[in-house]
C-alpha cells in the first residue's frame, strides 16, 4: 500500500513522458488531478487479483506435482523450473484482465484514458463492451515472458531452500 503509488506515477511517466519532467512532477500533477485517490488508482483490481493469482498459481504446481508423484517422475531442478513456470502463467492469465484494468485505471486522467468508471466491474463491463473481450489480455505474451521465468525461479528456489534446511535439521 506504501509503494503503490510509485507504481501509478512510473504507468503515468510511461504513457506520457513528455507530460513530466521526472518523478516528483509526475507526482504532483497526479495529485494535483485527484488528491490521494489519484495516487492509488487501480490499487482495488490489484488487490482483487493477489489472492486468486496465488491460489492458482499454487493449486496448478500441486496438481502438476501430484501428477509427477503418480508417474514416479523425480522432481528435479529442472521439472521444478517448469512446473514453477507453467502455473505462473496459469495464474497470470486468470488475473490478467484485472491487471490491464488496473494499468489503465493508473493512467486514467492522463489524457488517454479509456476506462469511464473507477467500478472495477463497471470498467471490464465497459472495456468488453466498446473494445472487446480480447482487450482484457492484450498485452500478455511481454507478461508471460516475465512470470514465467520469475515464478520458474522463486518456486524453485524456495523448493531448493526448504531441502537444505530439511537437510540441516
Amino acid at each position: 500500500m506504501f509503494t503503490y503509488p510509485i507504481d501509478v506515477v512510473r504507468a503515468r511517466l510511461t504513457t506520457n513522458p513528455e507530460q513530466f519532467k521526472g518523478i516528483v512532477s509526475a507526482s504532483k500533477a497526479i495529485y494535483k488531478e485527484g488528491g490521494s485517490k489519484a495516487l492509488y488508482r487501480g490499487l482495488v483490481p490489484t488487490l482483487m487479483a493477489v489472492t486468486p493469482f496465488l491460489a492458482c498459481q499454487m493449486a496448478t504446481a500441486d496438481a502438476i506435482k501430484s501428477y509427477m508423484a503418480e508417474k514416479e517422475l523425480e522432481l528435479t531442478t529442472g521439472r521444478m523450473m517448469l512446473v514453477g513456470g507453467t502455473a505462473g502463467l496459469v495464474g497470470q492469465t486468470v488475473v490478467y484482465p484485472l491487471d490491464v484494468l488496473r494499468r489503465r485505471m493508473q493512467v486514467q486522467g492522463g489524457g488517454n484514458a479509456a476506462v469511464l468508471a473507477d467500478s472495477t466491474w463497471l470498467a471490464m463491463r465497459q472495456v468488453v463492451e466498446k473494445e472487446g473481450f480480447r482487450t482484457l489480455f492484450s498485452g500478455i505474451v511481454p507478461t508471460y515472458l516475465k512470470v514465467f521465468p520469475a515464478v520458474a525461479i522463486a518456486m524453485t528456489a524456495t523448493k531448493e531452500l526448504i531441502g537444505k534446511a530439511k537437510e540441516m535439521e
